[in-house]
């Protein structure tokens, strides 16, 4: 049964490019999955999904969340959905109430232009259930064109470029 979970999870992680988009889901131990909205998950993420819009090329963002279950939860595995992304999580055994951070570290270098998703995946198991949680971040490297200074002169043409 943990076998497959984790063929799963490797499914997920191998077969993801860092411009697909997720969504959270549960994996009970007969391997059905029910979406987020459908039944709780004990680990409450702020928020799973953030748009930082332009980034710089090295960043990081802290994903706050709270254990409301009524146990500890201390053996997670942590996946990124690709090789430029490092996630942490801190502390590594959450009791009950008790809240913590997972921290997703990105190097967008030679990642190109446009809409870039980066996504970490938290795995754990609460009362024979398990849970992938998948925290995403979305960011815009522009579009590739810069033109400075707007206008350019050469000889006797001129040619002025407007931002569209």
């Amino acid at each position: 049964m943990t076998q497959r979970f984790v063929f799963v999870s490797l499914f997920l992680c191998f077969f993801c490019s860092c411009n697909n988009s997720y969504q959270a889901i549960e994996l009970e131990s007969n391997q059905t999955a029910k979406s987020e909205t459908e039944e709780k998950f004990p680990l409450k993420f702020d928020a799973a999904n953030v748009d930082l819009g332009e980034a710089e090329t090295h960043f990081e963002h802290s994903f706050s969340f709270r254990n409301d279950s009524d146990e500890t939860i201390d053996r997670m595995k942590l996946l990124s959905s690709c090789g430029c992304a490092k996630i942490t999580i801190t502390p590594e055994s959450v009791a009950p109430r008790q809240e913590g951070r997972v921290l997703l570290e990105i190097d967008q270098t030679g990642k190109g232009f446009g809409q870039q998703l980066y996504t970490g995946f938290v795995e754990y198991q609460v009362k024979g259930k398990y849970y992938l949680q998948h925290l995403n971040i979305k960011t815009n490297n522009g579009n590739g064109v810069s033109i400075s200074p707007k206008q350019i002169e050469i000889d006797s043409y001129s040619v002025t470029v407007h931002a569209a």
